[in-house]
């Protein structure tokens, strides 16, 4: 809106429009109510602001008058009865709506499932990852532990016993 009508710098149009248009709270309507009753410049410009309302409001009445609503509704409903019968095949146990969904989500979502099902198969990591394929000693005991976050891991007591079966003296067990 133009300032350039108003002369006194600390008159808004702005205001003036919003109090027109009843958009203000009581404190503020009151205050521009005081101000428009000393300043014969925004009295001018919200006269002029009602008059181009009463002008808009005129012309929307006329254009609303000349339609008329009733062909057009009629013109609007045969246009979808027409239509209507043209759908053939799966269209007619599915017709297109608000669960439409597009053919490429469809291929997209079947591409994501073709890509990531070879994946869900495979091994999940939990089997051991070395094999031992023989072994040589004089070894008791031995003790496997395996955790599902790492490797496995594999411990060795070798304890070597005398001929009674005894461990030898001073080696801990």
């Amino acid at each position: 809106m133009k300032t350039s009508s108003i002369s006194n710098p600390s008159c808004s149009t702005r205001q003036l429009s919003r109090f027109l248009d009843d958009e203000m709270s009581e404190p503020e309507r009151q205050a521009v109510e005081n101000h428009l009753n000393h300043c014969p410049d925004c009295r001018c410009v919200l006269e002029s602001y009602r008059l181009l309302g009463r002008v808009a409001r005129r012309q929307a009445d006329r254009a609303r008058v000349s339609v008329d609503l009733d062909s057009v509704e009629d013109q609007v409903l045969s246009h979808i009865n027409r239509h209507r019968g043209n759908t053939s095949g799966w269209r007619k146990w599915w017709p297109p709506g608000r669960f439409h969904i597009p053919i490429y989500a469809v291929a997209a979502a079947v591409a994501c499932f073709l890509i990531i099902l070879p994946f869900s198969f495979q091994d999940n990591g939990h089997a051991p990852s070395a094999i031992i394929n023989s072994f040589t000693g004089s070894v008791t005991s031995v003790m496997f532990y395996e955790t599902p976050n790492t490797h496995q891991t594999i411990i060795w007591f070798n304890e070597e016993s005398n001929p009674s079966g005894e461990p030898n003296a001073g080696e801990n067990t």
